[in-house]
């Protein structure tokens, strides 16, 4: 094993450390408003393959192929539509709820450390005060990024996989 990646393997482990532990902030803070931000996102990921096999279905029985009415279909392919699109909204307020929760959460975290820690002279400390202010900003902003960005992969891998899990449905032979 080479230094270079004993040290790339010390700084991934460092990475995942720091990505649990913003998303253990970002549940902590708002444990059921979390969860609805994940459902949304997991919802999000089905919506545009949701979106194409009803399309599939529309244009089969468009074309005169067997299948469900074609009114059905459209139905359901305008819900599907109607649904992406309240998603969107809904995914925006759950993050701004969010944002709200987890910085009111760290900020009580931090004042609770600084008062439980801190004696006046510590408190008149211009270095102290700076240190104060450069853990605050970064506690607030940072898991609600990190768990963001988890949170959007999370949906693109839905994406994926349920186009993928099409691909092999429709075309075994050019899945493989």
């Amino acid at each position: 094993m080479t230094a270079r990646g004993s040290r790339a393997r010390g700084g991934l482990r460092r990475q995942l450390a720091t990505l649990t532990g913003a998303c253990r902030v970002y549940w902590r803070a708002a444990p059921a408003t979390a969860a609805m931000r994940l459902a949304v996102a997991v919802s999000g990921g089905a919506a545009p393959v949701a979106v194409a096999w009803l399309t599939k279905l529309l244009l089969d029985r468009a074309a005169g192929l067997p299948g469900p009415p074609i009114a059905g279909v459209a139905a359901a392919l305008a819900t599907v539509g109607g649904v992406a699109a309240v998603l969107q909204h809904a995914a925006r307020y759950l993050d701004a709820e969010i944002v709200r929760r987890v910085s009111a959460h760290t900020q009580t975290e931090l004042f609770a450390a600084v008062s439980r820690d801190a004696g006046l002279a510590t408190l008149e400390d211009p270095a102290y005060h700076d240190r104060v202010q450069l853990a605050q900003q970064p506690s607030q902003s940072a898991p609600v990024l990190l768990t963001m960005t988890v949170l959007a992969m999370a949906q693109s891998l839905v994406t994926v996989a349920g186009f993928a899990a099409t691909l092999v449905a429709l075309f075994p032979v050019a899945a493989a």
